[in-house]
């Protein structure tokens, strides 16, 4: 006889109810914790959001944020990516507890920790 192990399914309630700066995601309804990122990884991020910051700011195209910040999807789908970009005419899925729907961009250096959720979802 086999057993079949319920894991507890988390909703975006629950989620969201993580101390603030929690590092997670939702992904399929259960919370992945995510490691600190690498000091190398942290030096792309942010040499990408100096370059593209820089260059949304010019040309007022909109607004971008870093890690970690919310992304909900669904009550089972909530992601925290590396950086997004929110185009001038979005700016209105930004909220206080972070983005409602999909970014204009989203971008993910891939880490060792954490790269069969990010390759696969």
């Amino acid at each position: 006889m086999s057993a079949t192990l319920n894991k507890p399914r988390a909703t975006a309630r629950d989620f969201f109810r993580l101390p603030e700066g929690t590092l997670a995601q939702l992904i399929d309804a259960e919370v992945i914790m995510s490691p600190a990122p690498k000091t190398f990884h942290q030096q792309i991020i942010q040499n990408l959001s100096i370059t593209l910051g820089t260059y949304i700011r010019k040309k007022k195209a909109g607004k971008l944020f870093t890690s970690p910040i919310d992304v909900y999807f669904s009550e089972n789908e909530v992601y925290q990516p590396d950086a997004l970009f929110m185009a001038k005419e979005n700016l209105s899925k930004i909220k206080d507890w972070g983005i409602e729907g999909a970014p204009d961009l989203v971008i993910e250096v891939l880490s060792v920790s954490t790269a069969y959720y990010d390759l696969t979802h």
